[in-house]
């Protein structure tokens, strides 16, 4: 069962044991934040985020960051997922602006002209 602990999100959340499911809003970066478990990134090569997008065009996906120590300054990611269950495996140096410095938190969103889509996250983790 997906674990929503340190989950936000700009409209709610449903769990079951396919994932958490989440339905983009129109406001401007519709998404879910995730307050960062595990702020040291050192030693870790990728990020990676096992989702599945809703059926509908193609979806375009940002994967962010913020690292503490600098400034709140983040790094991203962005992808054009279609329809469809994907591992997005998404390099730390796409991510982290310099070095390994903290990561407070994790950001997956869109743009608002992809209102009432939906996708599930089944799993975000680091990997080596």
């Amino acid at each position: 069962k997906a674990s929503v602990d340190f989950l936000q999100s700009s409209s709610p959340l449903t769990h079951d044991q396919e994932g958490v499911s989440f339905r983009f809003s129109e406001r401007r970066w519709p998404g879910i934040h995730i307050t960062e478990p595990v702020p040291d990134w050192q030693g870790y090569d990728a990020l990676h985020v096992e989702l599945i997008v809703d059926e509908g065009p193609e979806l375009l996906l940002y994967v962010s960051v913020r690292q503490a120590e600098e400034g709140g300054a983040t790094g991203f990611a962005q992808y054009q997922l279609k329809a469809g269950k994907h591992e997005l495996q998404v390099p730390l140096s796409k991510l982290l602006t310099r070095g390994s410095a903290p990561v407070d938190d994790v950001f997956i969103y869109s743009r608002g002209h992809f209102a009432g889509r939906e996708i599930t996250l089944k799993r975000v983790y680091l990997a080596r």
